[in-house]
């Protein structure tokens, strides 16, 4: 097959839509999802040992369980003897695990159950290679030679941990019930969306800012309005690495103003955990003149997004796109809250977010309308000779726009305009290097 870096031209910006077909469709399931970190789900759903749930890496159906050893596991979920389906259901309970096809079972460790004797390379429970946790983040990898989840994550960890996880204030706690849906498109271009799109949101979503500028509805007025502080993007991993992008990265003392303003009119104990996570914040980067309050939205490539992370007033969205096809992605849509709020506060969270980006949110429906119609028209043979565009901010590319007071090692990242698309290049860029490799 035609090498990608001949569909792909980071130096301007250009990504023929080849990329999106079918042959390459097939290719990537194994240089791309075969060899990523992936998310699989979160500590939450497995609080029992013998609490399990089944997803997807790829389009490759997985278990994800806390075994009854009490160590979280991630197999096929396909019995590699008969190539059956093991377990039917989104969630569930087992202490074994039995092939409906022939009755070889396993225990949650991965051990034939006593008694049946299963011959070595013979069993039908197979493993997945790699399997590691990140502030209760569940990630597996299905090659033994990429790198470790930490080194893929890179400086997006440091995002996560004081602007995420907050684990020194009690963490994320999972809602009960999972979200899952389809959207039509190739999974790329849903992740890139999230990784480095923040350029669509006035013209894609026009209606739903039009409401928030009437206050007709005052749950959904996440944005400060006028006089905010400084919006920016990040790319962590740029041309050197596994590519993540941040976007919103809000700096300013405006945006606190905001969540404690709103907070207020919730009650005490609201605002003041918006004091506590501003705070929590400051005591983990005490020497850092110059901080981001928050981000709101992001993509840890190539399929975990983050939504709702940029106020104290929403729940988290995290997002996880399963390619369906070359022109089909099913979503799995996970909620969680500040552990350490008060129930009032996580009742708004909850509410904003399944209000906003949900299958029926306010926002969700803008972007599968507009996706509809790309991947009708990715299709033609004449969409084909058009590449898609990504020029912008290509004359400042690898530029840091921090002015020299705000430069300092410890905020890792490439800080970028709110409005460029570096981010969806360097995806590309990535991606194209798995392709080829």
């Amino acid at each position: 097959m035609q090498r990608m870096a001949d569909y792909i031209s980071v130096d301007d910006g250009l990504v023929d839509c080849e990329v999106y077909s079918a042959a390459v469709y097939e290719r990537e399931l194994e240089s791309v999802f075969g060899r990523s970190w992936l998310f699989l789900g979160h500590e939450g759903q497995l609080v029992r040992r013998g609490d399990y749930v089944t997803t997807w890496m790829g389009e490759t159906p997985v278990i994800v369980l806390r075994s009854m050893d009490d160590v979280v596991r991630a197999y096929l979920n396909t019995c590699a003897t008969r190539q059956v389906t093991l377990l039917p259901y989104d969630a569930g309970h087992a202490e074994v695990i039995v092939c409906p096809a022939h009755r070889l079972g396993h225990d949650t460790t991965g051990s034939p159950v006593s008694g049946q004797a299963v011959e070595p390379g013979h069993e039908c429970l197979v493993p997945v290679a790699r399997v590691e946790t990140y502030g209760k983040l569940i990630f597996g990898c299905l090659s033994d030679d990429s790198p470790t989840l930490r080194e893929s994550l890179g400086d997006a960890t440091w995002y996560l941990d004081n602007y995420l996880l907050r684990e020194n204030i009690g963490g994320l706690q999972l809602v009960p019930g999972v979200q899952r849906y389809t959207m039509p498109g190739n999974w790329k271009l849903l992740a890139e969306n999230f990784a480095g799109d923040d350029y669509h949101v006035a013209i894609t979503h026009a209606s739903v800012l039009a409401v928030r500028a009437q206050g007709i509805e005052p749950r959904l007025n996440n944005s400060p309005g006028k006089g905010v502080g400084a919006n920016l993007s990040v790319a962590t991993g740029f041309q050197t690495g596994v590519p993540h992008g941040f976007l919103e990265v809000r700096i300013g003392e405006e945006f606190f103003e905001h969540d404690l303003m709103r907070a207020q009119s919730i009650g005490p104990e609201a605002a003041e955990w918006v004091r506590t996570r501003r705070d929590a914040v400051d005591q983990n980067l005490p020497d850092l003149a110059v901080k981001p309050y928050s981000f709101h939205v992001a993509n840890l490539f190539p399929t975990l997004s983050i939504i709702g992370n940029g106020t104290s007033m929403e729940a988290v969205g995290l997002l996880v796109w399963h390619p369906r096809g070359p022109h089909q992605t099913s979503v799995t849509q996970l909620c969680l809250v500040d552990a350490g709020a008060p129930p009032a506060l996580q009742r708004q969270m909850v509410w904003a977010l399944t209000h906003q980006q949900s299958a029926a949110g306010v926002f969700a429906p803008d972007d599968h309308e507009n996706f509809e119609r790309l991947a009708e028209n990715t299709r033609t043979f004449e969409a084909r000779r058009v590449p898609f565009n990504y020029e912008m901010g290509l004359s400042g590319e690898g530029v840091d726009v921090r002015p020299p007071e705000w430069q300092d090692p410890r905020w890792p990242g490439l800080v970028l305009p709110r409005f460029t698309e570096m981010i969806q290049r360097d995806f590309y860029r990535y991606w194209r290097s798995l392709m080829d490799r």
